[in-house]
């Protein structure tokens, strides 16, 4: 599905979706909220709502909800940034579907999970389930291609691969070109502090760095993002090895 394409039709239009999910699974009982296509390269979608909490009664891992007085739920947001077909765009939809459930039902913090995927949640997905044909996945985080609509870059990198850590750090393409020296005399510092079994300085047009967050500048510290061994490997068999500092 292109990206341009997955806006147009019409089995992804997000409010008659709403409609028909509301009344098959939730019995109507949803309210009213903003839905929108939105960009995540790190997520599927998202639900959002506004918690008023009780100045004299602080929220607790023993009772999470102990100390909101009222929520309101606002909005989903389903992103563009991933192929979707209709059964991945359903099963992500109801995901977020439950959300609203649950802020409706004025459950803000589910039991065991702080990112608002336990005890309760994982309870209305089983039942949910049942009913429906396609897959709806625990967690907005994706296991599918992203969409066919984004144009292949070039990206500058540093693939991190110390004990226990395999990460990667993303330049636009071209910034080893002027920042070469300083981005080896960094990485040359923290390799003596700790050793890394690799570390090398890639040029690379690899599509699923587009899913991380870019850096336009060094910085005094400069943090990796945690990368699947397969892409890394995938990276540095076909990508431009400008400088290896650790191998």
């Amino acid at each position: 599905m292109k990206f341009k394409q997955f806006l147009t039709e019409e089995i992804f239009d997000l409010k008659r979706k709403y409609v028909h999910f509301n009344k098959l699974l939730f019995n109507d009982e949803l309210p009213d909220i903003n839905l929108r296509y939105g960009i995540s390269k790190r997520i599927g979608g998202s639900a959002k709502a506004i918690a008023m909490k009780k100045k004299s009664n602080s929220i607790t891992r023993y009772n999470p909800n102990a100390g909101v007085e009222s929520i309101k739920p606002t909005e989903i947001m389903i992103s563009t940034f991933w192929d979707l077909d209709e059964d991945s765009f359903n099963g992500i939809f109801v995901h977020e579907m439950i959300h609203i459930y649950l802020y409706s039902k004025g459950i803000a913090y589910t039991s065991g999970n702080d990112r608002g995927h336990g005890t309760e949640f994982i309870q209305k997905l089983k039942e949910l389930q049942k009913k429906v044909s396609f897959t709806i996945p625990e967690t907005e985080v994706m296991d599918v291609r992203m969409s066919q609509d984004l144009q292949q870059k070039m990206f500058d990198i540093v693939l991190v691969d110390k004990p226990g850590w395999i990460g990667v750090v993303v330049f636009n393409g071209g910034y080893f070109d002027k920042g070469l020296d300083e981005v080896k005399q960094y990485y040359e510092r923290v390799n003596a502090y700790t050793k890394h079994n690799e570390l090398l300085l890639v040029r690379s047009d690899h599509p699923s760095l587009l899913q991380y967050r870019i850096n336009r500048k060094m910085k005094r510290q400069m943090a990796s993002q945690e990368m699947d061994k397969k892409i890394f490997d995938e990276i540095k068999k076909n990508g431009s090895i400008i400088l290896t500092i650790a191998s």
